[in-house]
């Protein structure tokens, strides 16, 4: 994939396609907690033989991050 094209592709299928063509085995994700109400689910998933924990949340979670680096002049 080129750099600056969009994709219609998740990145899960993305991932997925990067293993084949490098002959790597296929990472496997497992589900291992979802939380809150069902039209706000978040999800954290683990990626096995690579030690990654990620969250799927929501867009109208707040963000934080913006919080951590205010200038106070």
């Amino acid at each position: 994939m080129e750099l600056g094209v969009l994709s219609t592709k998740t990145a899960k299928l993305q991932l997925l396609e990067i293993c084949i063509a490098n002959c790597w085995n296929p990472p496997s994700f497992i589900l291992s907690k979802e939380e809150g109400s069902d039209h706000q689910k978040r999800q954290w998933r683990l990626k096995r033989d690579a030690f990654i924990t990620s969250s799927c949340s929501t867009e109208n979670e707040p963000s934080y991050a913006s919080d951590e680096h205010t200038d106070s002049r």
